[in-house]
């Protein structure tokens, strides 16, 4: 009887102990089953579909005539036969460059920042090794919320301050670089 009155007192006590207990909702990372699924935070996943094309074209053209006459008769004595002199000079030139680029990719950057107007600050890197040919796209930019769809993607035309590079490294791109030769007389400036 002694046990049950003593194991009574200390379950009294126990109930009226307030609870230490802790909320199973927390604002800042709560997110419901039926939300939408859009980055919004430092470290969320945003997948960036890349869709660029520039092209450039300059045109030159050059066109310089110096003459510079010097006439001299001469005659035979028999006056039958007449000889000239005339030095002159054409320079031509000209120069067409024409680039264009083209990249369509998709690639998932992370959330790194968020400024203080709510726009996403967004960072990633993709290396593709192909052939033993290593190619490497980095996109970095600022992304507004309400440019990311529901399917938690974004046009790379939608970045600001974007900065998208394309690099390739290997057998292939090396082949399209110059030749030594052909770099050091351009160093010189006589290319």
């Amino acid at each position: 009887m002694a046990r049950a009155i003593i194991a009574s007192v200390l379950l009294g006590l126990a109930l009226s102990l307030p609870a230490a207990a802790e909320s199973l909702f927390h604002e800042e990372t709560f997110l419901s089953y039926a939300a939408d699924r859009r980055a919004a935070r430092i470290g969320d996943a945003l997948t960036v579909l890349i869709v660029e094309t520039s092209s450039a074209e300059a045109r030159a053209d050059t066109a310089a005539d110096h003459s510079t006459g010097l006439n001299a008769v001469i005659r035979e004595p028999a006056g039958r036969d007449e000889y000239g002199l005339s030095v002159g000079r054409t320079t031509d030139g000209g120069g067409h460059v024409r680039r264009s680029g083209k990249i369509q990719a998709a690639m998932t950057v992370s959330i790194v920042a968020i400024t203080p107007t709510n726009d996403y600050i967004v960072s990633g890197t993709q290396l593709l090794l192909v052939n033993d040919e290593e190619q490497r796209i980095s996109v970095y930019g600022r992304v507004r919320p309400n440019d990311i769809s529901s399917e938690n993607t974004v046009l790379s035309t939608r970045l600001a301050d974007a900065r998208i590079e394309y690099v390739g490294e290997g057998v292939l791109a090396g082949s399209q670089r110059p030749g030594l030769v052909y770099r050091f007389l351009n160093w010189l400036g006589l290319l």
